[in-house]
């Protein structure tokens, strides 16, 4: 279980250690930013402190700035219990710095000094081979082989460590801004890829590494390799999925409050590390790994309850206070004996401890805001509470629970700004030019999660446009019956009918669709958000009737496939965020039926006429 002098097994991280400068708030650019906290970061480094902090026993190798930057960072690896050994100095280049800020529209804006960074320097001879050699696990990232020398002792390092008979862990951690572009990034990462042994993406990485916008099975095994003992993909805030050569599965996530999720992927990373350093047999063991899994999970969940990387990494003392974590909205203890045989065997006892009163439960937070707060929602709540009591035959507390869950605070879809009107009509009208992401950004609020405001997230819903497109849609509509002399109150009466009725099937196509891969729990205005937009480029359609007949016929088969692709990517990123575990082929085949149904609608829809039903 450890080595032949009875110390634990070492685990060895190779790769970057640097500053990184985050503002003190957020939702600004980088220029915008009135100011910054240094922090030290790396993922290399960030597992190696994880790992010390569970207990185990792991080492640095990499290379830092002679400078005071540098000297603190080798001093924080120490002070966590990471030998520094494997650390050298470079006395003509600086640590690595980097800013990184989460812009108000969605985007990841980073910018790095490391022109060059110590890190880049290091060479192969400077390596300490036998520290190496000592590891039982070798794990690395992929920025170490952007550039040379440090490529060329990247792949010492992974040489020697195999000849020693080391496992080979490999977290690509992809930060495109780094590399000199995508393709050279995919090529340097997959140029090692069959040397590891134990491999771990997060799903972002995975679609980048196969091109694909699937996160599922068959894409997972795409990348598999005979070599590989575990792979692992990452899901953030949905678990992780697993694949050995034997079996393969995935472990629902633990949810807590979200304060940075910089880190996670790391504390995960060491968790899993910690655990298999001295018995390589669970990989070969369902059971046991799903046990591991699902402590790494827990100790990327608790990463996320903090800023920072490495001030939030879990020690053992923290996991024996954390007592309960919600596992999927159900209640299922985290309760570690005093003091712990094993890692993963702090899960296996569920009961609680003497002498230290279990908390209370926390109720699941409702992401949207609450449209049920203020004056008299005391008397609405505990009047619906009370008529679901009679004739349900259910708690007053399970009712309102419910009423906040299906209807969100309207007002948090109007809180838009003119510069979020114009991202936003452009990711609509024009899907194939968004280079963002298409998740929503979460933020602590009161001790609860929530989903910020449109005016500070483009990926957010907002009522404001689905309005204002439908309202802009009914006018043009009407002078365009104007034009062919059609003109009547009664006409324009049918044509908002007619627009109504069309809004309300795109809202049921949505939810339908939904329920039917059991994750129809989505705020019924989200829903209804997303199915207005609809009516942005219908306008576009309509206008261009009006000034030229013919491009019509081209502006609404645009609409109509833009309008699928905007839904698709949603469903994808948003709606069907917790559908990830359902069958992949009906997903696949959902959207494709929610993408083609746009085309008969939308030209419904589109087609101006007096008699509304055609």
């Amino acid at each position: 279980m450890a080595t032949s002098n009875g110390e634990k097994s070492l685990i060895v991280s190779f790769g970057e250690m640097l500053i990184d400068f985050v503002p003190t708030v957020s939702g600004v650019s980088l220029a915008e930013a009135p100011g910054f906290i240094k922090a030290p970061g790396g993922a290399p480094a960030n597992v190696a402190i994880a790992v010390s902090r569970l207990g185990g026993r792991a080492a640095f190798v990499g290379k830092l700035g002679d400078d005071e930057f540098g000297h603190m960072l080798a001093g924080i690896l120490k002070q966590n219990g990471v030998s520094a050994e494997g650390i050298n100095f470079d006395t003509g280049a600086r640590t690595a710095l980097a800013f990184v800020t989460l812009r108000s529209d969605g985007e990841r804006e980073f910018m790095f000094y490391r022109n060059p960074s110590a890190d880049m320097l290091l060479r192969p001879d400077e390596l300490n081979i036998d520290l190496i050699k000592s590891a039982k696990v070798f794990h690395y990232g992929s920025i170490s082989l952007i550039v040379e020398p440090c490529r060329s002792a990247h792949l010492k390092a992974m040489e020697v460590a195999k000849e020693a008979g080391a496992l080979l862990s490999y977290d690509p951690n992809l930060r495109l801004p780094l590399w000199p572009s995508n393709e050279e990034a995919k090529k340097q990462i997959l140029s090692i890829w069959s040397k590891a042994e134990v491999i771990k993406v997060s799903d972002e990485e995975l679609m980048f590494l196969t091109g694909s916008d699937n996160v599922d099975d068959e894409t997972a095994l795409s990348l598999w390799h005979d070599n590989l003992k575990l792979f692992l993909v990452t899901l953030g805030e949905k678990g992780c999925k697993y694949y050995t050569k034997s079996f393969r599965g995935s472990v629902d996530p633990f949810h807590l409050n979200t304060v940075d999720t910089t880190g996670a992927g790391d504390s995960f990373v060491g968790a899993l590390l910690t655990n298999i350093v001295d018995d390589r047999s669970i990989l070969e063991d369902e059971a046991r790994l799903r046990e591991v899994l699902r402590f790494a999970n827990a100790c990327g969940a608790i990463t996320t309850t903090k800023k920072g990387a490495i001030p939030a990494l879990p020690t053992v003392s923290e996991l024996r206070r954390r007592r309960t974590i919600r596992i999927n909205r159900e209640n299922q203890s985290l309760d570690p004996p005093s003091p712990p045989h094993s890692l993963p065997e702090m899960y296996n006892n569920m009961g609680p401890q003497p002498g230290m009163p279990m908390p209370q439960s926390v109720p699941q937070p409702n992401p949207f805001g609450n449209a049920f707060s203020g004056p008299g929602s005391g008397l609405i709540r505990s009047g619906l509470g009370a008529y679901g009591e009679k004739i349900f035959g259910s708690s007053s507390e399970y009712v309102q629970s419910n009423i906040t869950r299906y209807f969100s605070d309207p007002q948090y879809y109007f809180q838009v700004n003119d510069q979020y009107v114009r991202n936003k009509l452009k990711i609509v009208l024009l899907p194939f030019l968004h280079r963002g992401h298409w998740t929503r950004i979460s933020e602590p609020v009161g001790g609860r999660l929530s989903y910020k405001p449109p005016i500070y997230d483009i990926n957010a819903p907002d009522l404001y446009i689905p309005l204002m497109a439908f309202g802009t849609y009914v006018v043009l509509a009407g002078l365009s019956l104007g034009l062919y002399g059609k003109f009547s109150p009664e006409a324009l009466n049918w044509l908002f009918v007619k627009g109504m009725v069309g809004w309300f099937l795109q809202v049921m196509l949505l939810k339908i669709t939904l329920l039917s891969l059991g994750s129809g729990e989505a705020p019924l205005l989200d829903i209804v958000s997303y199915a207005g937009y609809t009516f942005t480029g219908l306008c576009l359609a309509v206008l261009g009737k009006i000034i030229w007949g013919y491009s019509y016929y081209v502006l609404l088969p645009w609409t109509c496939l833009c309008s699928g692709v905007f839904l698709v990517k949603t469903m994808k990123r948003v709606l069907f965020a917790e559908a990830r575990s359902y069958d992949s082929s009906r997903h696949h085949y959902l959207l494709i039926f929610v993408a083609l149904a746009q085309f008969p609608l939308l030209i419904w829809l589109g087609n101006i006429s007096v008699n509304w039903l055609f």
